[in-house]
C-alpha cells in the first residue's frame, strides 16, 4: 500500500512538471521582438481579448472577522 501511494504521488508531481518550461536566465530573446506574451494553445497563438472584461473586482468598505467574504 505505501508503494502504491509513493507511485502515485511521485507520478502527480512528474505531471505537473511535465509541462513547464523554466528560463532561470530570463525569456528568450525572440519574446522581446514584439514585446507581446507568446501564449499558446495547442500550438497556435492566442489572439488578446479586445473586449470589456466580464468580470469585476468590487471592494467591501468593511471587513468583521470571522464571517466569510463573499461576492456579490
Amino acid at each position: 500500500m505505501a508503494v502504491r501511494k509513493l507511485v502515485l504521488a511521485v507520478s502527480v508531481i512528474v505531471a505537473f512538471f511535465s509541462g513547464c518550461d523554466g528560463f532561470g536566465s530570463g525569456a528568450p530573446a525572440g519574446a522581446c521582438v514584439t514585446m507581446r506574451p507568446g501564449h499558446m494553445n495547442a500550438g497556435s497563438p492566442v489572439d488578446p481579448q479586445n473586449s470589456t472584461s466580464p468580470y469585476s473586482i468590487v471592494v467591501g468598505d468593511k471587513y468583521t472577522p470571522g464571517r466569510n467574504l463573499s461576492g456579490g
